[in-house]
């Protein structure tokens, strides 16, 4: 499950209270880039719909960092979360 409550049945939209949203810093905080790219190498090359080289890693690991800091301040400013998926 991508979260606390799906406000929507055809796709997601997703709501994180501020209590999570802290939980979900203190899951990522231990995450660096050596152990993201161990769980990224490790991905089925069959089955992921991008190149799975150095660029696509970079790419993916500047996101992580940026949804790190989102939730950092989120959850700094006491803040919940609402998000979607396609």
């Amino acid at each position: 499950m991508l979260g606390e409550r799906h406000l929507h049945d055809g796709y997601d939209v997703v709501y994180i209270s501020a209590e999570y949203v802290r939980e979900v810093v203190e899951a990522l905080r231990p995450i660096d880039q050596a152990w993201l790219r161990r769980r990224y190498d490790a991905i089925d090359e069959v089955d992921y719909r991008h190149a799975r080289d150095d660029a696509d890693f970079a790419y993916t690991w500047g996101n992580f960092v940026d949804i790190q800091a989102f939730y950092t301040r989120a959850a700094a400013a006491a803040r919940a979360v609402i998000f979607t998926t396609t």
